[in-house]
């Protein structure tokens, strides 16, 4: 038999000293560390798209249809096993291999051996081959300069990756939540954590013989199918219209159309906003599909094939003497080919029924022929409304420009017509969700848009289903709908929120959030949300060019709200020059309230706004009139004093500023950070006093800390009995989320174990029940969350297991403003022998805490003392 020869790119890794990693660790801890590198290797190779080919004992051999993916890949490989204290080498070629029934072969593969046996510890090094395929994707390399490989004739230019872009796979997700992770940590009930890191193992010269493609499937490497692959795409393009009146219906029939074939006869529509963006940068913000209508423009058949649809469908609506015709023409976009119509004619008034029969036939043209294709209920998805139908396309097109309130009136006006509009009811409760966050009354429009879920495509229920859960759970739900439809801007903006609020508490890098926005800014750049909380994160991680970039993009958006305003002047308050940064706080004063929350909730992830000089706080607590307003403000302050040390000033703030409900999120950060060392005794009377008359159970979770804390663990059984009893029925009904009692209860008996023995069994106890309160979230839950993981990373730092503390102490050093994790952070870069990111740690928070209030000192001394050692001073 002829040998197939098909185009591949190959990935080999090993991991560097595996056998003296070996022998320090033991047998049984390195087993449990190989069964983790395989799993999450395998997941790592799933989201990427690349074939696992060969493993030998600690080993793999990749394959991938693109080099872009396999270097995506090797780049999350070798960033993750640093995780576990280890390195890897990975070397990729690119070039045709061949396949012979159960068996690969070729030079390409020898190839791609060689080049990695050449690389140096943390190194991959890629063929100028691969180097030159990948060319402006967005790739760092650095020459090697030009070796002989081992048994390959010729000699070959080897490049070094220096750096990578921020990208997720468009194939799909298939990221699972957690893993198996190793150590003594239990993996029952909801202790759940994701073992931070991948290996890769010894070099596989010989390997040349591994048949690497699934049972029956054509054509080069590909992901295995352990899940259905995403059905066939129809992409519907704006209409043509013609007639007074009718020009809102021009996007308007893309949402419908889509809408109406999403689901049915085994089809998936592209997202509509997707389609609309891309073509507007084709034809303009008015321009239509062709002269005729029912001619496919070639920028459009080529839009249509780039965006992965099968079928295209475009057409016109035509309103003239009382009559309205629509018609529509379906193309094959592989070859551009008609390969049905349709049309449908009657009254003005009667265009919900029209869409339906146009969507009917348009259906029979596009669906494969024996998928049995069931009639189109436009009414089930949409409303016979036309005030209804007319209102909600008005609240559409305000809605992908960003104008929120305008969009939130359409909205409203479009229920108020139809009760039962559940498109309308699910937009509403988004809308309102994103104005407002998680307050009872966004809550409330999810839950009511959700008794007509039965109404919706699979689509949209996934959507409301992982939108109205803030809970961990809901991730599952969200990573599920971006795998089954890879196109949709709101399931990646969704899934990104989620693992931004939720995702730390089951231990999911904030990456993971960012590269979901990102995922969703790359099909639809519009996409207004989906900046926010990449904003949040470039201030976090102090990264100025990245917060710049983002700050411009956002700017250049169609958006009416506060949020563009806020993050421009939040940019020139942490790092604008002096005049900037004078203009914009006064301009603090000047702007509507709106827009300073937007600043204050930017400044209170960024450190170096509050080192540079006060903020006006108190001219901004006049200003802030509401609970909400004011809670953002003392939320903020509490983050931005916190982060730097300084509880005191915290505390005097607090009794100066807070009144009423404003003070209880404050006083929470407070008394949860108490958890993990900070605050004085006045900051910690004044927090606790703002807390003592209420009896909601995260209260009675931080007050029996703070109880046990001090040894009196006759109060601590108070609120265990409390918290185990039946809840009273004035316990806190505006909580957005109401917390398990008897989780919260179990956190706390966790917690008082610990405090009266510090012992493996007793944190295994309060790891579990950390995972089963896992949905603290939104609001100041999460910081509470979030300080019981830093004191359970500490302890398991002090009891000798370094690797699993890592991942605790990660998931709170940026986000909640606990810089105390760097400290133990870069304690475990030095035990792993990365000196220098334990400089960079140390470093980080030596600068933070420079101002420390005294009693705090002490750390901060240590910090100090510990790089003054690694970069060679004499400690004072």
């Amino acid at each position: 038999m002829k040998p197939e020869r098909v185009l591949t790119t190959v990935l080999f890794t090993d991991i560097v000293g595996s056998t003296e990693r070996a022998a320090e660790v033991g047998d049984a801890r390195w087993r449990e560390l190989l069964q983790a590198h395989h799993a999450l290797t395998r997941r790592e190779l799933e989201r990427f798209g690349g074939v696992e080919l060969a493993t030998t004992g600690d080993g793999f051999l990749a394959g991938f249809p693109s080099p872009d993916a396999a270097l995506h890949c090797a780049c999350a490989v070798r960033d993750g096993v640093r995780r576990l204290g280890m390195e890897i080498r990975a070397g990729l070629h690119t070039g045709e291999v061949e396949r012979i029934e159960h068996t690969v072969g070729g030079l390409a593969v020898h190839i791609g051996a060689r080049v990695a046996a050449e690389a140096a510890p943390g190194e991959i090094l890629v063929s100028a081959t691969t180097r030159d395929l990948v060319a402006g994707s967005g790739f760092g390399f650095e020459e090697r300069g030009i070796r002989e490989l081992k048994g390959v004739p010729g000699e070959w230019g080897l490049h070094a990756v220096t750096s990578s872009p921020l990208r997720l796979p468009a194939s799909s997700l298939r990221s699972r939540l957690w893993a198996a992770r190793p150590g003594w940590l239990p993996h029952r009930g909801g202790a759940r954590a994701v073992l931070a890191g991948l290996a890769g193992f010894s070099l596989l010269v010989g390997v040349a013989g591994v048949w690497f493609l699934t049972a029956g499937r054509e054509g080069g490497v590909g992901p295995r199918a352990t899940e259905a692959a995403p059905a066939p795409a129809v992409a519907v393009l704006p209409f043509r219209v013609v007639g007074e009146e009718t020009q809102l219906w021009r996007e308007g029939m893309v949402d419908l159309i889509s809408t109406n074939l999403d689901g049915a006869g085994g089809l998936r529509s592209l997202d509509p906003r997707v389609v609309i963006g891309r073509w507007r940068r084709i034809a303009g913000e008015d321009g239509d599909v062709a002269a005729d209508a029912l001619t496919l423009d070639p920028q459009a058949l080529g839009m249509a094939r780039e965006l992965g649809a099968h079928r295209a469908v475009t057409g016109s609506l035509v309103a003239l003497g009382g009559e309205v015709r629509l018609s529509a023409r379906i193309y094959d976009v592989a070859d551009g080919r008609v390969v049905g119509q349709a049309e449908a004619r009657g009254s003005p008034d009667s265009i919900p029924v029209l869409v339906d029969r146009l969507s009917v036939d348009v259906l029979h043209a596009v669906a494969p022929p024996a998928a049995g294709v069931p009639a189109a209920e436009l009414r089930r998805i949409s409303t016979p409304s036309l005030p209804a139908l007319k209102a909600y396309l008005e609240g559409e097109q305000a809605f992908r420009r960003l104008r929120f309130l305008d969009a939130l009136d359409h909205f409203a006006r479009a229920v108020d017509e139809d009760s039962t509009f559940a498109l309308a009811l699910y937009r509403l409760a988004l809308t309102q969700g994103w104005l407002e966050g998680g307050t009872p009354s966004a809550v409330a429009q999810l839950d009511r848009a959700a008794r007509f879920a039965e109404r919706l495509p699979e689509r949209e229920v996934l959507l409301l289903r992982g939108t109205a859960d803030v809970t961990p759970a809901s991730i599952a739900i969200l990573e599920r709908l971006t795998s089954r439809y890879p196109d949709d801007v709101e399931a990646w903006y969704a899934l990104g929120d989620r693992y931004f609020h939720a995702g730390p508490a089951v231990l999911i890098p904030l990456g993971s959030a960012a590269r979901s926005f990102r995922r969703a800014l790359e099909l639809d750049p519009t996409f207004g949300p989906a900046y926010i909380h990449l904003l949040d994160d470039a201030f976090m991680r102090e990264d100025s060019a990245d917060a710049w970039e983002l700050v411009r993009s956002y700017g250049a958006l169609e958006a009416t709200g506060p949020e563009v305003a806020g993050s421009r002047l939040a940019f020139d308050i942490t790092w604008g020059g002096p005049g900037a940064r004078a203009a914009a706080l006064d301009a603090l004063g000047a702007v509507e309230p709106e827009t300073v929350v937007q600043t204050l909730g930017l400044l209170r992830y960024a450190p170096r706004a509050w080192e540079r000089g006060p903020l006006p706080v108190r001219q901004l607590a006049d200003k802030l009139a509401s609970p909400s307003e004011r809670t953002s403000l003392l939320v903020s302050l509490t983050i931005g004093r916190l982060s730097r040390g300084q509880a005191r000033a915290w505390g005097r703030e607090l009794l100066e500023l807070a009144e009423g409900a404003s003070s209880v999120g404050a006083a929470r950060y407070l008394l949860a950070y108490r958890i993990a060392g900070f605050g004085d005794s006045l900051s910690v009377r004044t927090a606790a006093a703002a807390l003592a008359d209420d009896s909601s159970p995260i209260d009675r979770l931080l007050l029996g800390a703070l109880a046990a804390d001090e040894g009196r663990w006759g109060d601590v059984e108070v609120h265990l009995r409390a918290l185990r009893s039946r809840p009273p029925p004035d316990e806190r009904p505006d909580e957005p989320v109401p917390h398990d009692r008897r989780a919260v209860g179990e956190l706390l008996g966790a917690y008082r174990a610990v405090r009266l023995n510090p012992v493996p069994a007793t944190l295994e106890t309060l790891a579990d029940a950390l995972g089963r309160a896992d949905g603290f979230c939104p609001g100041s839950g999460c910081a509470v969350h979030a300080a019981l993981r830093f004191e359970l990373g500490r302890l398991l730092l002090e009891g000798g297991d370094p690797e699993t503390a890592a991942r605790y102490l990660e998931s709170v050093e940026v986000f909640y403003g606990l810089s105390p994790a760097a400290l133990y952070l870069g304690r475990i870069a030095e035990i792993r022998g990365d000196l220098g990111t334990a400089r960079e740690r140390y470093a980080d928070f030596v600068r933070r805490w420079r101002d420390c209030d005294p009693e705090l000192r002490p750390l901060w001394t240590r910090a100090r003392r510990s790089l003054d050692s690694l970069e060679g001073r004499p400690r004072p």
